[in-house]
């Protein structure tokens, strides 16, 4: 079987055109045989924009938890750190979530990221055992070379590894895996020497993904172009806890490959759709001037798979390339970014991954019962929309209420359903 959807407006990140799109086999494939009424699923997509599925490039699944926690603005984040161990009423919802088992924890991340039209995410933290990721609705990335922070190499104790130390963990990588690490997370004298110790170390290179880079000045991003290295933004998170951000003006100016990540939840965005509108907004602030729409689109889509070296599977929607699809409403003669922009959890009409429904409106529940596997799914209401998801989301709310004493409904589950 094979789902067309035909009258299609395709937006990728190099064009956007009217399109048949086909996916078949988990992925994007040329519409190169005869629409089968009987055999096929033929959709009219003629009042619908399709994206590809959104890549949230840096979250810490881990801290899925709401409210944030932090008593800003820090100089770095080494201070924010020692606070969140050491203050007890500033980040008592840090405290709560200990209570609740990690593969729950898993499970709310994945879900906040699938209700912003997220398919892939990057958990940026050191190795879990595998049991932890069984099951989970979406792509989670998790094979990389890793270190927490650039502080780790000097004081271990303070701040434990990640991984295998830096060097290590950057050489095992061998140019063919992404080495991911903190970098400049902040803005004081100590913190704005990172990146040259890095370099020192030889673990910049083009497969390096650096987040944050707060504290670059001219010749550190330089220094980044030169190496051919990725950058990650998190301006909910700069703003939160530090009320700046880093030089992204330049970035772009220069070249630098820049991508787009929530961050934790404790101290990030509410999801993808509100990191997209607060970079938007901080930008304009910082930079006085606008931030193109689609360069944003560019953030969360081709730049990060070209960073975690996915560019010839994720990212677009084209043959051979996993079909992950969001589908949103056009609205207008809006233009496309701008729909993708001032998208909600209540607008995802669908969103599949590799060819399979994560969410989908009503009207199209019945794509659930299309592939040969039965899947659990679940009716929930959103904005009194009422939609199906993947997974039973509200009974892991139960769950998590049976492990903290309360309930808990946090706002990126936007669904409406509560039960007893």
């Amino acid at each position: 079987m094979q789902i067309v959807f035909q009258n299609a407006t395709v937006v990728n990140p190099e064009e956007t055109r009217p399109q048949t799109v086909v996916v078949r086999d988990e992925k994007f494939c040329w519409p190169n045989r005869p629409v089968r009424l009987k055999q096929d699923t033929v959709i009219d997509a003629s009042e619908w924009l399709l994206f590809p599925g959104l890549i949230n490039i840096h979250d810490h699944l881990r801290g899925t938890w709401l409210p944030r926690c932090g008593n800003g603005p820090y100089e770095n984040v080494y201070d924010w750190l020692r606070e969140l161990h050491a203050s007890p009423s500033v980040f008592a919802p840090a405290r709560e979530r200990e209570q609740i088992a990690e593969p729950l924890l898993y499970r709310l991340g994945a879900y906040k990221n699938l209700f912003s039209g997220a398919t892939t995410v990057v958990d940026h933290y050191k190795r879990q055992d595998p049991g932890i990721y069984e099951g989970l609705p979406i792509r989670l990335i998790t094979d990389f070379g890793r270190e927490g922070v650039v502080r780790s190499f000097r004081d271990p104790r303070s701040f434990p590894c990640w991984g295998d130390g830096i060097v290590r963990e950057y050489r095992e990588c061998g140019g063919v895996k992404p080495f991911i690490i903190h970098v400049e997370e902040g803005f004081d004298e100590e913190t704005g020497t990172e990146l040259r110790r890095l370099e020192r170390l030889g673990v910049l290179g083009s497969n390096s993904i650096l987040i944050h880079g707060i504290g670059f000045d001219e010749d550190d991003i330089e220094t980044v172009q030169r190496h051919g290295c990725h950058m990650v933004w998190c301006p909910a998170t700069h703003r939160f806890l530090y009320g700046r951000t880093a030089n992204i003006s330049r970035w772009l100016e220069m070249g630098i490959n820049t991508t787009l990540g929530t961050d934790s939840s404790l101290t990030g965005g509410l999801n993808l759709f509100d990191e997209m509108r607060q970079a938007r907004a901080f930008y304009q602030e910082t930079f006085g001037q606008p931030l193109d729409p689609r360069e944003l689109f560019r953030m969360v889509t081709a730049n990060p798979a070209r960073a975690l070296m996915l560019d010839e599977r994720i990212g677009r929607i084209a043959p051979g390339y996993a079909a992950d699809l969001l589908v949103l409403p056009k609205r207008g003669g809006q233009d496309p970014f701008e729909t993708l922009l001032a998208a909600e959890p209540k607008d995802i009409i669908l969103l599949l991954h590799e060819g399979q429904p994560r969410i989908v409106d009503e009207a199209l529940s019945f794509l659930f019962g299309a592939g040969a596997t039965a899947v659990e799914t679940t009716p929930i209401v959103i904005a009194g929309r009422s939609k199906h998801v993947i997974g039973n989301p509200v009974a892991l709310l139960e769950a998590v209420w049976e492990q903290i004493g309360r309930r808990y409904h946090p706002e990126f589950l936007p669904f409406e359903n509560d039960t007893a």
